[in-house]
């Protein structure tokens, strides 16, 4: 069923994208490659091609380097959990089910446990990596949300807990703290709360309803901070605001009530930022707005950062990603729609570095990674739709990079992924259809891979 969405979410797109006169002309066959995850050196990722379906890929940017790995299974949601590559995969005769690769060989390519046995499938979802394992969830038909874990053998494969109905959304953001690890989940007596783990039965429960009762806290954003998880959650007491936890009921708690009351401080724009040894993240509070705020880890220590747009109007600042000693991210000001700009931290270097679409319109920018040097991202100025773009973290050095698909329809880039000093993604050029595509930051170094299905 979700091949069966992701394929009709595809086609819509590209209705919708009103191609160019080039693009009807060209045969349109796409490969769309997804679920692309690095690993050294290569670009791992699920591709289609008429000979052998679709299959597991790499790709170390070049024509040569780019191969079917194993094209006996359909392999969707990968992650590599030290020298294992997990995924959910879908063959003849097991349906969806957990698989793992030995470094990506094909000879030890093979299914984990066929948890629903003969051709069902097992519903699974949010495959993470914590260590040399992966944790994942389960959506049983009968029982609702599971969490299972997986060392990549059948014996190492088992069911923690049965969480509950499946009217919560699955549990997820699997994080490690010490020896244990944190995640959300939903039951119907506690709403959506924080839980932990330490991989075994008996040790796999609800650390805190910080919401009492069957109405939800929504922990979000879990990030690892300083041997604790720092995340947003609302008490229905403080609203949304910076929580931290050790892994303790006790170590649990509110880190700072931001906008004072039950007032949210945060909010759900983007996941905190390690930043020079801080974690930057968008708050507000009763006096400035949703503005930049950074955090120690302590409630001293977590406080307004920049006020990019001063007074109580909001800069939203958003899309935090590191380039050297400076940290860009997405934001507004009074004469401005979103763009991007940089910080090193302090009001004196915070600035605005590009108007990609002048004036009030935003240039609905997305996609930033980073790359040695240089930040890739896509934005719009309006004309030629949403291309690819570069910023060296001055204002000369913030512009166009490729217009791949030519004219205003924009080549619908997706899956940016850092792999070394370039980034993959895929994109339509209006010639060969959605494609992968590779960059390094410059115009001679970016290009499609390869014409997968030509």
């Amino acid at each position: 069923m979700r091949r069966l969405l992701a394929t009709l979410a595809v086609s819509v797109a590209l209705l919708v994208a009103a191609p160019s006169a080039s693009a009807l002309a060209a045969d349109g066959n796409s490969s769309n490659p997804d679920y692309l995850v690095a690993h050294q050196g290569f670009v791992w990722f699920e591709a289609y091609d008429p000979g052998n379906g679709y299959s597991l890929w790499k790709s170390d940017g070049t024509t040569n380097g780019t191969a079917p790995v194993y094209t006996n299974v359909e392999p969707l949601d990968l992650a590599w959990a030290g020298s294992q590559l997990f995924f959910e995969g879908n063959d003849s005769g097991h349906g969806q089910e957990l698989w793992v690769s030995q470094n990506g060989s094909v000879d030890a390519t093979q299914l984990v446990l066929d948890a629903t046995p003969g051709p069902g499938s097992t519903d699974i979802s949010e495959i993470t990596a914590v260590g040399s394992r992966v944790y994942y969830a389960v959506d049983d038909p009968t029982l609702g949300y599971q969490v299972w874990v997986s060392d990549g053998t059948a014996a190492g494969t088992r069911l923690l807990k049965t969480v509950g109905p499946a009217n919560f959304p699955p549990p997820e953001q699997f994080t490690a703290v010490g020896r244990r690890v944190l995640f959300t989940a939903g039951d119907a007596a506690h709403g959506f709360e924080l839980w932990i783990t330490n991989g075994t039965q008996t040790g796999t429960h609800l650390l805190r309803d910080i919401q009492p009762g069957s109405q939800s806290s929504g922990p979000l954003y879990l990030t690892r901070y300083k041997g604790k998880v720092f995340f947003f959650a609302d008490d229905g007491v403080h609203g949304e605001e910076p929580w931290v936890s050790n892994g303790t009921k006790r170590g649990t708690h509110l880190l700072k009530d931001i906008a004072r009351g039950a007032f949210n401080g945060v909010g759900y724009g983007s996941p905190p930022n390690l930043f020079r040894g801080l974690l930057y993240f968008g708050a507000e509070d009763s006096v400035h707005g949703f503005e930049l705020w950074r955090s120690n880890g302590t409630a001293r220590g977590t406080k307004l950062a920049v006020d990019v747009r001063r007074g109580p109007a909001s800069s939203d600042p958003s899309q935090f990603v590191n380039l050297g000693r400076r940290m860009l991210f997405v934001a507004q000001d009074a004469r401005h729609g979103f763009e991007l700009w940089r910080t090193n931290g302090t009001r004196a270097g915070t600035h605005r570095l590009s108007d990609i679409a002048p004036g009030p319109q935003s240039a609905q920018i997305s996609g930033l990674t980073s790359i040695g040097s240089k930040v890739l991202f896509t934005a719009d100025d309006g004309t030629l739709g949403s291309e690819l773009y570069v910023s060296n973290g001055t204002v000369a050095g913030t512009h166009l990079l490729a217009d791949i698909d030519p004219g205003p329809a924009g080549s619908s880039i997706r899956n940016m992924t850092r792999v070394g000093s370039q980034a993959f993604f895929t994109a339509d050029d209006g010639l060969h259809g959605n494609e992968l595509w590779v960059s390094n930051g410059t115009s001679a170094g970016t290009h499609l891979v390869l014409d997968i299905y030509p």
